[in-house]
């Protein structure tokens, strides 16, 4: 069953609570803290999920992550 963009958009809004879009900078909050940046937000239909695909200065931390897991820094410049 295909949906229309419509119903896309609902269900992307629905998931992404946090409103994190890419280009962001984040604090990823799994087991431990980690700073990143998104670099591309992809959907997982079978699972309802988003992941948030990110590239951290600290190589040890996953590059993909739960977008539910991901708050945005505010930039007070």
């Amino acid at each position: 069953m295909a949906l229309t963009n419509t119903q896309i958009e609902i269900k992307y809004n629905s998931l992404n609570l946090n409103r994190v879009v890419v280009g962001d900078s984040v604090v990823v909050s799994i087991g431990t803290q980690y700073f990143a940046i998104i670099i591309n937000i992809k959907p997982d239909h079978r699972e309802n999920k988003l992941w948030a695909y990110l590239k951290s200065s600290n190589k040890m931390c996953p590059v993909r992550a739960d977008i539910a897991d991901c708050q945005r820094i505010q930039n007070i410049i």
